[in-house]
């Protein structure tokens, strides 16, 4: 029996905010939050993603990592090449995270979009949980996809982190107009 890789928590505070990352031994990302507010809110998120770690550590070197994560945060899409701990996941549902990292930054699609992508037909909802499940916001931009009648949906913890989604995304330069998405922003 193959053992389960071991995991630690690194933790960095940018610009008042906490970001996590979740590190296997091999050096890999295997999850990462979004910039929140406090530490307590990293576990939570982590808790509610089904990410566990052994122990939390202070490793300087994903610093740049931390940075990219930042700046992806701020609208500038991630654009760092790393390693990510793809274990649990089904070709399928790696197939659709890699359609989602297509998603220029500045535009959004719709969960039912992707699903006719990954020649999923009417398979939306199945694109929402593999979007809610996503172990990597921002590095996987998940909060680049949107409901067909271009409301936002969800983000992370269902509906409690929805108005983060849409400050990424109007950084990003996305125009949102009482809660939906103009359409020219809508591949």
């Amino acid at each position: 029996m193959k053992s389960r890789r071991s995991r630690e928590l690194v933790l960095r505070n940018i610009h008042g905010h906490w970001i996590g990352l979740v590190i296997t031994d091999d050096g890999s990302i295997y999850a990462n939050t979004i910039p929140l507010h406090t530490r307590s809110e990293v576990f939570e998120v982590l808790r509610a993603m089904n990410v566990d770690f052994v122990r939390i550590v202070d490793n300087m070197e994903y610093n740049g990592i931390f940075d990219a994560l930042w700046r992806a945060y701020m609208g500038e899409g991630f654009n760092e090449k790393v390693a990510l701990d793809i274990s649990g996941l089904s070709s399928r549902e790696l197939a659709i995270l890699e359609l989602t990292k297509r998603i220029p930054r500045g535009k959004v699609t719709t969960y039912r979009r992707l699903a006719l992508k990954a020649g999923l037909g009417n398979a939306w909802r199945y694109i929402g949980r593999i979007m809610a499940r996503n172990r990597w916001p921002l590095i996987i931009p998940c909060h680049r996809v949107v409901r067909s009648d271009g409301s936002l949906g969800g983000y992370i913890q269902g509906f409690k982190y929805a108005k983060v989604k849409e400050e990424i995304l109007r950084r990003e330069g996305v125009v949102i107009l009482r809660g939906r998405v103009l359409k020219e922003y809508i591949l």
